[in-house]
């Protein structure tokens, strides 16, 4: 029979293909909704934060210097949680979204201490192993690599209190 005699009932069905890619990866998280999931995390939390900014006194920075600690050890948190041993990389642009959140409206000092505190929470969590060969060391150590992330945070601050009309994800 040719092709063109025959009923639409008998057609094969053709397989649905999706046009994105619904691979899902270690954690079990398929790609898209994972993204879609991250992006509307980091966007609630971005409302929340700049409505609670909104009601504190702004001649004030002490309020946005111990918010900003909570959001650093936040920050620290889930960055930890990026990494090995654990392996929840879905969790990385909400953690650079808080630590970003984190320095708004402080000094580049306190910008410094928010980073500090966010580092030691991040490679305490990922460095813990280190106890085991260093002792007690292993503190100094994650001290000085905190001192990094502590380096990155007073130089956005300043660098935000210096050119306030380029974007922060731009001076980051």
């Amino acid at each position: 029979r040719p092709p063109h005699s025959r009923s639409k009932a008998c057609a094969r069905p053709v397989a649905f293909r999706p046009s994105v890619d619904t691979r899902a990866d270690k954690a079990g998280y398929s790609v898209p909704s994972a993204f879609r999931i991250a992006h509307a995390i980091v966007s609630l939390g971005m409302l929340v934060v700049e409505r609670k900014w909104t009601v504190m006194e702004e001649d004030s920075r002490l309020p946005y210097f111990l918010l900003g600690l909570g959001i650093g050890v936040a920050a620290g948190v889930l960055f930890a949680l990026c990494f090995p041993p654990y392996h929840r990389p879905i969790f990385l642009p909400l953690a650079v979204a808080l630590l970003l959140c984190g320095l708004h409206g402080i000094s580049p000092m306190q910008g410094a201490m928010v980073g500090l505190v966010c580092g030691m929470f991040y490679f305490g969590g990922t460095l813990f192993w280190l106890t085991n060969l260093f002792g007690a060391g292993a503190i100094s150590l994650c001290l000085m690599l905190a001192l990094f992330i502590a380096l990155f945070s007073a130089l956005t601050v300043w660098l935000r209190d210096k050119f306030p009309t380029i974007p922060l994800w731009v001076i980051a």
